[in-house]
């Protein structure tokens, strides 16, 4: 179940709106009308982790810095398999605890592409798991027989205890697929994938997928402007508590007035130009747990220019650039001071004006001086033809210069050539004879490195 809930800020008055989200109270209803029911019942839980290169379970997945506790995305099953055709280039845990309907010897399988492994406890401890069963290369989806170590040996188990099951596959390219079954007693004697109704989903500590998720605008956005605030609710939420201010910790003061049932639009106070906020949503399932949500932040829009390019005291830069920057919330128009005296630029004297830019971003007519400091700033025009002065920024151009650029043809007449005075030491050009008219009077000892 995926709930996407909004709040809504404003800096003008909006009318005020309430929204009731329809999936929260769908798991109200479950959650109440049926009666309490244990989390992750009849649910696998399956863990992925994108852009992992290589096939190997124990020798790419398993030392990937993010394994096992940063996975990309996660989601409940109601079997123990994955889809198919999912990626390239990723590797996926599936996690349940499995309750044997009958006491008695059971099999167990596992096919996927490509290389898998298969643990099994001998309760529901994962720390007393063992391997029982692997893909040493790959299988097609749900082929039982391919390899002989895809069948374990017969696994004594109880009715009605629950043993912690663990599946894993590592996918390099091509076909992609991680499938367990069983055989025994109430199920029967072929391998079938293991049905959602004997798995109960591993609940990770805190569980992920019951906290708010997926921030709009995203954790660490700049330059915010929108005026609604998304998230995806956690999976049993029928409640959402949600924080704001101006420091990562974030205290009962920054708690927004909670609305009536589960509406979940809000009006913040004005959003000042320019400033770091942070946020968080605690969800409220319907037995009233509360799972505290992580802290996002987001910046708002300046009102003046930013973001330069070349940024603020970069070295060495052309002598010919061309400066950028991001505009302002308002700006329409950008005036350009430019120029070697830092004073004059920040007073915006006439003599460094280098122009009003339609667009956010200048470059000067004629090449600056090598070898030195400049100053710039930019100020903002909005529609109202109001100015918002920017702040100064500063650069300094090559501090070398280059000899030769790209493909060059040096021609010289070596019979006109001079030279080279008894007193110019050379242990190189006596082999680069065409560098002595360059050479007279500094000596090649420099130019030994480069040589």
């Amino acid at each position: 179940m995926v709930n996407d809930c909004v709040v809504k800020t404003s800096r003008e008055d909006i009318m005020y709106k309430k929204s009731v989200c329809l999936a929260a109270l769908l798991a109200l209803t479950l959650c109440v009308g049926t009666g309490a029911q244990e989390l992750g019942k009849g649910k696998v839980l399956f863990e992925y982790w994108d852009n992992i290169s290589g096939t190997s379970v124990d020798g790419n997945l398993r030392t990937s810095a993010n394994f096992p506790n940063n996975p990309t995305s996660s989601v409940w099953l109601d079997k123990f398999q994955s889809p198919s055709g999912r990626a390239d280039n990723y590797g996926v845990r599936g996690r349940a605890y499995i309750t044997p309907p009958e006491t008695g010897n059971y099999t167990f399988w596992v096919a996927g592409d490509d290389n898998c492994q298969l643990w099994l406890s001998t309760d529901d401890n994962p720390a007393n798991a063992t391997m029982i069963a692997q893909v040493a290369s790959w299988t097609g989806v749900a082929e039982w027989g391919k390899e002989a170590g895809q069948k374990s040996a017969p696994q004594a188990l109880v009715a009605g205890q629950k043993y912690y099951l663990e599946g894993l596959m590592k996918e390099g390219g091509g076909g992609d697929s991680l499938d367990v079954g069983w055989a025994g007693p109430g199920i029967g004697d072929a391998a079938t994938v293991i049905a959602g109704k004997y798995c109960t989903a591993f609940l990770r500590s805190p569980e992920p997928l019951f906290m708010a998720q997926n921030p709009k605008p995203a954790d660490k956005a700049v330059d915010v402007v929108a005026s609604t605030f998304e998230w995806t609710a956690g999976m049993n939420a029928v409640n959402h508590e949600v924080f704001l201010g101006t420091t990562p910790v974030l205290t009962a003061a920054d708690q927004k007035p909670a609305l009536p049932g589960v509406a979940m639009y809000y009006h913040f106070d004005t959003l000042e130009p320019g400033k770091t906020y942070y946020w968080r949503v605690d969800e409220i399932d319907a037995a009233g747990n509360k799972y505290p949500g992580n802290t996002w932040s987001f910046t708002v829009m300046p009102m003046t220019a930013h973001a330069p390019t070349p940024a603020d005291g970069a070295k060495d830069v052309a002598v010919k650039p061309t400066l950028t920057w991001t505009a302002g919330q308002t700006g329409m128009g950008h005036v350009v001071y430019l120029g070697k005296d830092k004073a004059a630029v920040t007073a915006g004297d006439p003599a460094t004006l280098a122009g009003t830019m339609a667009d956010a971003k200048f470059a000067p007519a004629a090449g600056l001086d090598a070898f030195s400091t400049y100053y710039w700033r930019v100020d903002e025009i909005d529609m109202a033809g109001a100015t918002i002065a920017g702040p100064v920024w500063t650069f300094t151009t090559v501090t070398y210069a280059s000899v030769l650029e790209g493909q060059t043809t040096l021609t010289y007449n070596n019979r006109n050539a001079r030279r080279r005075p008894p007193s110019v030491p050379c242990g190189v050009c006596q082999n680069h004879r065409f560098l002595e008219p360059m050479l007279i009077g500094i000596g090649c000892e420099p130019l030994k490195s480069l040589l």
